[in-house]
């Protein structure tokens, strides 16, 4: 009897390759940075007083993936694109995923120019809240554990993804 509920509880494990419980829901949220100093490396920001400048963002950055010129204004709004952005909801019962996932756009980075100078930088990203611990096993073995309990973390401001001492 044992023997055989043990090899059921293997058979469903195989099926989905985790197992957890919990649930968390997600959305895209944005954040504005004044005068935000980059990272060298993309996508990340440093709290300081240094100004970035034009030649420095693409120095680190490269070019960005689009650009909008406001000739009134006399000022340019670059975008540099991450990953996909999710909003809705995912839950984990045991062996059984719940995704109820709708794409929300893009994750991004919004720089506003004036003069050669970063004036100010949006964050476009993707906020979780909520609670789920699981483990995923592959053919080979154990390869990941975690729990994630609460809302996306934030450092000096800056949701932990973007940010860098």
């Amino acid at each position: 009897m044992r023997i055989r509920l043990v090899i059921t509880l293997l058979l469903l494990f195989s099926l989905s390759g985790c197992v957890g419980l919990g649930a968390i829901s997600m959305k895209a949220e944005r954040l504005t940075i004044d005068s935000p100093t980059i990272s060298k490396e993309k996508g990340r920001f440093k709290k300081t007083t240094q100004k970035t400048s034009v030649n420095k963002l693409i120095e680190y950055w490269g070019q960005p993936d689009s650009k909008e010129i406001s000739e009134e204004l006399n000022t340019e709004k670059w975008d540099y694109h991450f990953k996909e952005a999710n909003k809705g909801f995912f839950a984990m019962l045991v062996i059984i995923p719940i995704p109820i996932l709708l794409d929300d756009g893009i994750q991004k980075v919004t720089f506003l120019i004036k003069n050669d100078q970063v004036i100010m930088a949006e964050l476009r990203y993707q906020s979780e809240t909520g609670a789920l611990c699981f483990a995923a096993f592959l053919v080979h073995g154990f390869v990941q554990s975690d729990c994630i309990i609460g809302s996306t973390k934030m450092v000096n401001g800056i949701p932990t993804p973007f940010y860098r001492e």
